[in-house]
């Protein structure tokens, strides 16, 4: 599960008046053994505000959803497209079949609320594909059984024009167990729960398969659902923009960006991620990737983080040798928490194997001293700083060789000695050097980077500490309200900028809340309050 960072803020939540609105479809009062697909020109189907969109052109249903009455659980071939394997719809006759990529829209009051869940199973087309196999599709678990097999759903929410990180999954089919007897395909109506998406203005429904092949996925691409319901809760979460998620984007799954477009970089959160591209290449700085492929092992497989996702999530971004990040104006001089790293797929492959480039870490006999190392740097206030935090995505200098290791999760980094950041350079170095320089590609993944809150100065009276004061709106405009409980007498307030530099001073009593900063310039600032008693309270605010 995606972590949420909140500032100065809580979790609320507020019920709405409105009832639960449940989707059955059974208000399209088909006959039995019917189907709608679009063929009438009708582009959208509506049950209760809920939009269900689907596409059909020149006499074939080409995406998004189909409202069914089919029960034929036996006929394999395409020809039955509209039937779900177990015949009929969750206690009812009617249900809808979905396709790769399939939307749906909540409208209304439904527009922003939390979905409790829906039912699944799978079509009969499909079903039959995944245990029979044909001339397109392989049978799943292959001639033995063994073979490791899945069929997947994946559901995600977009809200207020976003795709989320988050993503509820769904086996169809799994045929990776080491008992083959607990090997199933789902032929069942099985609830999957959504709750854990939190707000969503619409679902996106995407298909993974183990069976791929030089066109794509082999495996039917149809399932089939009922009865989505949808609560009155809506939560309120505020947003961090201090944290990349390479989210942003809204890339399909197996995608990436590297500046071909003519982008020269990409924004997330409060970072920025140049990139260089030219002559067909990408020749530097970062792409974001949503790169799911953990075995190719050469330069065609560029952009795979050896993970085959990010961080709980879809996006995440790779980077090459001497890769820079850039801090935003409103964050540059604070200080870094960390973020997420691992290899890539190539970068692994070629580390664990070798190639005519580059050499096997280790050698042949495993003893050879070899490491992979990224190193980090901050610049801050226009000059590169000495400071370096290391990190090796593989390491084979240790005496015991069955501690030599190649990095193959998402593994934390804390950046926080570094102290206040401006930009950050990624510099890539291995023992593996020819003629024309480093052999090991020089390629990385990261996901998650997390810009902190506390600003690191040489004023040991501004130091972050954690306490009760708290500062909302937060980023402000032209006054901030603050709340400090028992606060009982008149006290010194405070405000310095990154430079430690007094700004701003009042004495407040503790009947007031609120503060007047409509003189400052935009940026970061210290808020810090010292009582008669010689407590201080101290915490960031942002200047908008």
């Amino acid at each position: 599960m995606r972590k949420f960072y909140f500032v100065f803020l809580s979790i609320f939540s507020t019920l709405s008046l409105s009832s639960q609105s449940l989707a059955t479809f059974e208000g399209f009062d088909l006959p039995l053994d019917t189907f709608l697909n679009g063929s009438d020109g009708q582009t959208v189907f509506q049950d209760s505000d809920i939009q269900f969109p689907t596409n059909f052109s020149d006499g074939f249903w080409l995406g998004g959803w189909a409202i069914s009455t089919m029960r034929d659980d036996t006929t394999s071939g395409f020809e039955n497209l509209y039937s779900a394997k177990i015949a009929g719809g969750f206690a009812s006759t009617t249900y809808v079949v979905g396709q790769q990529n399939a939307v749906i829209h909540l409208g209304g009051d439904n527009m922003g609320k939390v979905v409790d869940g829906l039912y699944l199973t799978n079509s009969t087309y499909a079903h039959d594909v995944i245990r029979d196999g044909n001339m397109f599709s392989k049978k799943f678990g292959g001639e033995t059984g063994t073979d490791p097999d899945f069929f997947k759903l994946e559901i995600q929410k977009f809200h207020q024009g976003t795709l989320s990180t988050e993503v509820v999954e769904f086996y169809l089919a799994d045929f990776r167990f080491e008992a083959d007897s607990s090997d199933y395909i789902v032929n069942d109506w099985q609830w999957v729960d959504l709750t854990n998406l939190g707000n969503a203005d619409s679902l996106l429904f995407t298909m993974v398969s183990t069976d791929v092949g030089d066109f794509g996925i082999n495996t039917p691409l149809f399932f089939c659902m009922d009865n989505l319901k949808i609560s009155s809760l809506s939560i309120d979460i505020p947003t961090n923009q201090n944290i990349s998620t390479f989210e942003e984007n809204n890339l399909m799954t197996n995608a990436f960006l590297n500046g071909s477009n003519g982008e020269t970089g990409y924004q997330s959160g409060n970072a920025f991620y140049p990139t260089t591209f030219s002559d067909d290449f990408w020749l530097g700085g970062w792409a974001i990737s949503t790169m799911r492929d953990d075995t190719t092992a050469g330069f065609e497989n560029l952009y795979s983080a050896k993970t085959a996702s990010g961080v709980n999530s879809f996006s995440y971004a790779v980077g090459q040798q001497n890769a820079m990040i850039k801090l935003g104006d409103n964050v540059a001089g604070q200080v870094v928490n960390g973020f997420y790293i691992t290899n890539t797929t190539y970068a692994h492959g070629v580390i664990r194997d070798g190639n005519q480039f580059s050499k096997k870490f280790g050698g042949e006999d495993g003893n050879d001293p070899d490491f992979f190392k990224l190193e980090i740097q901050k610049y801050s206030n226009g000059e590169l700083a000495p400071q370096v935090v290391d990190f090796y995505l593989a390491d084979y200098r240790f005496d015991d060789n069955s501690e030599d290791y190649i990095v193959d999760d998402w593994q934390w980094v804390d950046l926080t000695s570094l102290g206040n950041v401006d930009s950050l350079q990624f510099t890539l170095s291995s023992t593996d050097v020819g003629d024309f320089g480093i052999n090991t590609p020089l390629f990385f993944s990261i996901d998650n980077f997390e810009i902190g809150t506390a600003i690191s100065t040489s004023n040991e009276n501004l130091q972050l500490t954690s306490s009760n004061l708290k500062v909302y709106p937060n980023p402000a405009s032209n006054e901030i309200i603050f709340a400090l409980p028992n606060l009982e007498s008149a006290s010194d307030l405070q405000i310095f900028d990154i430079l430690g530099k007094q700004v701003f001073y009042q004495v407040i009593n503790p009947l007031q809340s609120n503060v007047d900063i409509s003189s400052l310039g935009a940026g970061t600032y210290f808020l810090q309050v010292s009582t008669s008693a010689q407590k201080q309270f101290s915490t960031i605010f942002i200047k908008n």
